[in-house]
């Protein structure tokens, strides 16, 4: 969802929208507007969070799972941001 919402063209790539926050804007490729992700993108990272809590009670039975632990929440923040987050206006 790397749409730009004042043309509805590719506005950048996934890599630098996975950098934006909310208090950080870009501007579209297109038409130079300023874009940013809404706060409650914020949630994205829960899954990351919550893995890393799993690992740290994991750590005594076996690195291994506590690596597989962050490894899926890293990947399912990555999925949710990606698919799930969209580009909106930033105001000026």
């Amino acid at each position: 969802m790397t749409t730009c919402p004042y043309c509805h063209k590719q506005a950048m790539s996934q890599l630098r929208k996975s950098f934006l926050g909310p208090a950080l804007s870009a501007q579209c490729n297109e038409c130079g507007k300023s874009i940013s992700v809404p706060p409650t993108a914020l949630l994205a990272v829960s899954p990351f969070l919550f893995s890393t809590l799993l690992a740290s009670l994991l750590a005594s039975q076996s690195w291994q799972y506590s690596m597989l632990s962050v490894l899926t929440g890293f990947l399912a923040m990555a999925a949710i941001h990606a698919f799930l987050v969209p580009l909106v206006p930033r105001g000026t």
